[in-house]
């Protein structure tokens, strides 16, 4: 929505200033604003606007952010456990995903699969150590499962239960 409204704005002083040239990218805008400098007078907020997306545009892709958010998805919306242990492995060994980013997932796998037999959390740790986190950050681990884990907090985090256990509770709160 932000990229679409910078570009509506840059569109409508590209009209005021008669350019017949078309903007396609980020890369574009920057240099339409650089070479016309009454541009730039009449669009201070709208070169601020670009740059910021310009950034925004170079963190997500430094830090591979979308392959991240995507693991992050999935982590929360599927159960599959292997593909999802596989993905979060896939997305730790990349070297541009920051150690917090790193993290973040992991945590998010311990919360979602902290119950399954097949709970891969300590070769996860493993890898966490190995990429450099701190102690004061592989300590967030035991502590987010202590003051957040399921024995602790009320209901399913995730929404996964089984057929048996929604029959009950709704028997249990009446139809």
């Amino acid at each position: 929505d932000l990229g679409a409204n910078v570009r509506a704005l840059v569109d409508h002083y590209e009209e005021k200033v008669h350019s017949g040239r078309k903007l396609e990218s980020i890369a574009d805008m920057k240099s339409f604003i650089e070479q016309y400098p009454e541009f730039r007078k009449l669009s201070g907020s709208v070169f601020k606007h670009v740059a910021i997306m310009g950034e925004l545009a170079r963190l997500v892709d430094e830090r591979q952010l979308m392959d991240v958010s995507q693991v992050e998805q999935e982590l929360a919306c599927d159960s599959d456990h292997s593909s999802a242990y596989k993905n979060v492995v896939g997305v730790l060994n990349n070297p541009r995903v920051t150690n917090s980013d790193a993290l973040k997932l992991v945590l998010l796998y311990c919360l979602r699969y902290e119950t399954s037999s097949s709970n891969s959390s300590s070769s996860l740790y493993d890898i966490l150590t190995r990429r450099g986190c701190s102690g004061e950050q592989l300590a967030m681990l035991t502590n987010v499962l202590r003051y957040a884990g399921s024995s602790v907090r009320a209901g399913e985090l995730f929404g996964a239960q089984s057929l048996m256990a929604a029959f009950a509770r709704t028997i249990s709160h009446g139809l």
